[in-house]
């Protein structure tokens, strides 16, 4: 069922491959797909991975119209648009470089200066302004579920920021930052649940 799925979406996926092959991003896609293709250990040639990433993954088609409209490919990017939607809740706005990860991109906002390589981001997590100023995140970082990023500062290089971490100062290299642990906030009937 895949493989006949597979071969009647060829007529939109084989120009939708020549116009990425042709554009001045092409680089990055094809980083972006080899890296996608190590997180998801496919074993399968780099075709065959990017048709069904066009196909079944709302996150990379993000990534890929991301990347076509800010290398000014705006006939790939029309047709990507067109025949590949994209998925409304996630938005990128930073100059981000090769090797990204969006994994479930679902309620998901990164609106950072710069965004180095190999960038991995999970679901609801929101990188953005704060006082003008947005955040510089360097080489290999990882953030994770819920986590908010905010304001003029930087991520070292493979720094994770854990899931519901607000973070608004700078991270050191290679550290992890997590959220503090949940707490009473009071210990009274809220809306019918007890506390105690």
């Amino acid at each position: 069922l895949k493989r006949i799925k597979l071969i009647l979406n060829l007529w939109r996926v084989v120009p939708l491959w020549w116009l990425c092959h042709i554009s001045k991003t092409w680089m990055m896609i094809h980083a972006d797909l080899k890296r996608w293709k190590e997180i998801d250990k496919k074993d399968a040639r780099i075709f065959a991975f990017s048709v069904i990433h066009f196909l079944a993954k709302k996150e990379f088609r993000n990534l890929l119209q991301y990347r076509l409209h800010y290398a000014k490919s705006y006939v790939a990017d029309f047709f990507t648009r067109i025949f590949f939607p994209p998925m409304e809740t996630l938005m990128i706005r930073p100059d981000m470089q090769a090797g990204a990860d969006i994994q479930h991109g679902f309620a998901t906002i990164i609106a950072a200066e710069r965004v180095g390589e190999n960038f991995g981001v999970n679901q609801q997590v929101t990188i953005g302004y704060k006082n003008g100023k947005a955040p510089i995140i360097k080489d290999n970082v990882s953030v994770f579920v819920g986590a908010i990023i905010i304001g003029g500062r930087y991520d070292k290089l493979g720094s994770k920021v854990g899931a519901g971490a607000i973070v608004t100062n700078n991270i050191p290299e290679e550290a992890t930052v997590i959220s503090p642990k949940a707490r009473i906030y009071s210990n009274t009937l809220i809306k019918g649940i007890e506390t105690s």
